[in-house]
């Protein structure tokens, strides 16, 4: 099994992904969109794992209180390919907490995670080619942001149907004051 642990966005939130997602199409010259029941914040990606109990133990032990949390910003990652286009967030010291928590978590059930900074987004599509001269900040702020309450994180399995990329949540750890 592939698996990630994720924030799932809620419908407004959604929203505003995908006026992006429409924003950026209407420019791009090639790419591929994350489809709208795809959009989520990967907190931790756990990549194969024969199955999910070691992970929900780990996010049984996590401690932390719903928070608000706000998208905003727009920005890419280069790659070859093209560019990883994405929304960002507000700082948010609840959210950094959170996945500073899950970490050691996880690592405690024995899994290897990435080592780098942590940099919340939510992907908008991937080898995007946009023209000279795009302006990603009039984009953005165009498109304002939104505000979600967080009040769980859920543990994901990435598989491939009939050659889409599907997220099928396993397993929900509620979020409690």
């Amino acid at each position: 099994m592939r698996l990630f642990i994720a924030i799932g966005p809620d419908d407004p939130v959604k929203d505003l992904l995908c006026r992006a997602q429409r924003q950026l199409k209407r420019q791009a010259l090639g790419g591929r969109f994350s489809r709208r029941e795809s959009l989520h914040l990967t907190l931790a990606f756990l990549g194969e794992a024969p199955d999910i109990r070691r992970a929900a133990i780990a996010l049984d032990q996590i401690q932390a209180a719903p928070f608000s949390l706000a998208v905003q910003g727009l920005g890419y990652f280069p790659s070859a390919e093209g560019q990883t286009w994405w929304m960002g967030t507000a700082p948010c010291p609840p959210l950094a907490a959170l996945h500073r928590q899950l970490c050691r978590q996880l690592r405690a059930q024995g899994f290897s995670l990435e080592d780098r900074p942590f940099r919340p987004h939510l992907t908008l599509g991937r080898g995007i080619r946009l023209p000279a001269g795009f302006d990603s900040q009039a984009l953005a702020r165009q498109l304002g942001g939104a505000v979600q309450r967080v009040a769980c994180i859920r543990l994901m399995e990435s598989t491939r149907r009939q050659g889409l990329l599907c997220y099928e949540e396993r397993y929900r750890r509620p979020l409690c004051p």
